[in-house]
């Protein structure tokens, strides 16, 4: 369900019958399947609109995370990644904050580093995932 619904952020589809879904989900359930596997099949109907792996992989690079989901959404994706590299030791993740890797304000640095695009590529990359990290 984690994915479905991560998936559908990045990739910019609608919210709206997101109620009637769950709440006929377990209805839903095709026989002789557990309950993982039923909702996988059922999550993957065409009508549900499950983004497929390369749309959701140029969705990540383009959809302004920083900018168009809630603060909520936000730290539940990153500290999501955070938990999946399996530290030896569990980190804190309370008090972190989410920031931009590449400043919000363009240095002289940054443009260098970017090129003769720089102002348009900064302005593409500023609010992605990528660009994105818990501090």
């Amino acid at each position: 369900m984690e994915s479905f619904l991560v998936r559908r952020l990045f990739a910019g589809v609608p919210t709206n019958a997101l109620n009637r879904l769950f709440l006929r989900l377990g209805q839903q359930q095709p026989e002789g399947m557990n309950l993982l596997e039923g909702t996988t099949t059922v999550l993957s109907a065409p009508s549900r609109r499950w983004p497929t792996d390369n749309e959701f992989r140029l969705s990540v690079q383009r959809y302004p995370l920083y900018t168009d989901s809630r603060p909520d959404q936000r730290r539940l994706i990153l500290e999501t990644f955070e938990k999946s590299f399996r530290h030896k030791e569990e980190p804190d993740l309370t008090g972190l904050t989410i920031e931009h890797v590449m400043p919000q304000s363009i240095t002289d640095a940054w443009r260098e580093l970017l090129g003769p695009d720089a102002s348009k590529v900064h302005a593409k990359l500023l609010h992605v995932l990528g660009n994105l990290t818990l501090t």
